[in-house]
């Protein structure tokens, strides 16, 4: 079984995360995605909804797509949650044969090193970096400066990138790039301009959000 993990404040979910979970499932063959919402993402400033709101609009907005599954790992808004502790969690829930892939941002993997146990998290589990445009040329400087460290091989629009544990960094192309942020959304709803949000939410989170009075003051 080959297992997608993703973290992240999904605050709120919008068509850029579902396109790419969706493209990266079908590439690499993921039978599942676990979805690890932080709620209170060292990185990232706290969240201003409930755990509860973010799951809803990750169950409304994927719906049916592909199968997933959320995970609460990270649903204590009062803690710093590090990545290597759940994926820790995580890898001890499934077979030594089973495949996990942590899916990390292009912003994050750039800034990897200053990450808790960034090192350790890369022998735990295979690493996938979707490519988003306003990285593309850092990234590819990374590849540049790292690729001799790595046994590699190029296959579409992937670079698989072997270390000597046989775990893989995969550089992944995506086909479809829709540059758009959580935060941006948000500020859109603040700005009150909520044709231009909707446009990037999926099916029925415009709604939901209206509904329950988030970012609207």
């Amino acid at each position: 079984m080959r297992i997608g993990i993703i973290g992240g404040t999904f605050n709120p979910i919008h068509i850029g995360h579902l396109s790419m979970m969706d493209e990266i499932q079908k590439g690499l063959d993921i039978d599942k995605v676990l979805i690890v919402p932080n709620a209170n993402s060292h990185y990232k400033e706290g969240r201003q909804l409930s755990f509860e709101s973010v799951c809803a609009m990750i169950d409304i907005a994927i719906h049916k797509s592909f199968n997933y599954e959320i995970i609460d790992f990270e649903s204590t808004p009062d803690n710093i949650h590090y990545s290597f502790d759940t994926l820790n969690k995580i890898k001890k829930s499934y077979k030594k044969n089973e495949k996990l892939f942590f899916i990390l941002g292009s912003d994050q993997f750039l800034n990897f090193q200053t990450w808790h146990k960034p090192e350790a998290i890369k022998e735990l589990v295979n690493v996938v970096v979707p490519i988003r445009p306003p990285y593309m040329t850092d990234v590819n400087k990374w590849l540049l400066e790292n690729r001799n460290f790595y046994k590699s091989r190029t296959y579409q629009e992937k670079i698989f990138l072997k270390n000597p544990s046989e775990k893989m960094v995969v550089l992944y192309n995506l086909k479809k790039k829709i540059a758009i942020s959580s935060a941006e959304i948000k500020t859109m709803f603040m700005e009150k301009k909520y044709s231009e949000a909707k446009k990037f939410l999926p099916v029925g989170i415009f709604e939901y959000i209206f509904d329950n009075k988030l970012y609207l003051s």
